[in-house]
């Protein structure tokens, strides 16, 4: 029986985030949670908390394994600003995921999304790696479906534009 629960769950938001409209038709993105990759709590996020950097990612994806570093800088030069950088891994073994980010020394909030029931159902994502940034309103600024370094300075000014609600 404990076997069957995960599974529901995790099958009713697979389920419901597939009957939700692709992501360009929606006004906003909905509240979305995950198990964190760290310690295995759930983290919710809502649009009212800032502007969102998503980065999805998986451990066999060279480039997303080469951008992850960027993504670190960024996420320590803009977490003062009030600017989040969060990971969505969809790894079927969150265990490797975890190691991975462990090896790195990643400290920005990483998910456990196995079931792609976020990433490529709610942010409809089809390459990796793919960096979403989601501001205060909940409605996409931009999106990159590539390998970026995100640490440049060119890159951090125009994700801080993008806070303010100016163009990328």
């Amino acid at each position: 029986m404990s076997r069957v629960r995960p599974l529901a769950l995790a099958f009713a938001a697979a389920f419901l985030a597939a009957c939700s409209p692709p992501l360009a038709e929606r006004a906003s993105l909905p509240r979305w949670q995950g198990e964190s990759l760290a310690d295995g709590t759930v983290l919710r996020f809502e649009a009212s908390e800032g502007l969102v950097l998503v980065n999805v990612w998986a451990t066999w994806c060279e480039p997303c394994r080469r951008e992850m570093p960027s993504l670190e800088a960024a996420h320590r030069a803009l977490a003062p600003k009030g600017i989040r950088v969060v990971g969505i891994n969809i790894d079927r073994d969150a265990l490797l995921a975890r190691e991975h980010l462990r090896k790195l020394g990643l400290t920005f909030p990483n998910l456990s999304d196995p079931a792609q029931a976020i990433a490529r159902e709610a942010l409809g994502v089809a390459k990796l790696p793919t960096t979403i940034a989601i501001g205060r309103d909940g409605r996409v600024r931009w999106r990159e479906e590539s390998a970026r370094d995100w640490s440049e300075p060119s890159r951090l000014a125009m994700i801080e534009r993008s806070e303010a609600g100016g163009a990328p």
